[in-house]
């Protein structure tokens, strides 16, 4: 899946922002309140941007579509290359095939 180098830069800074403005809200309440937020709907948050938390996850993070992303922008040229040799051997298949069926 392809996607504008701009719009991929955007999307790691808003995953940057969201972590900062959580330290924030974090900050902002009181200690009992903050410990209770931090054991679920702040550790919840934390979990689905990226695996850089205390807690063990093994969930899909933004990160990783983050990562996804610029994986296939990378690879698109080798896409290419692959779906031609997957065409040759689909060539060299059914000669085969045809071969066999005519024994």
């Amino acid at each position: 899946m392809a996607i504008d180098r701009d719009d991929y830069e955007r999307l790691k800074e808003i995953k940057d922002e969201i972590k900062e403005l959580l330290y924030e809200v974090e900050g902002l309440l009181p200690k009992q309140t903050r410990e209770y937020a931090k054991a679920w709907w702040l550790a919840n948050l934390r979990c689905a941007l990226d695996k850089d938390h205390d807690w063990i996850d093994g969930s899909v993070t933004m990160q990783d579509t983050i990562d996804e992303l610029e994986a296939d922008d990378v690879d698109d040229d080798e896409d290419v290359d692959d779906d031609e040799d997957d065409e040759d051997e689909d060539e060299a298949g059914d000669v085969g095939a045809g071969t066999e069926t005519e024994r």
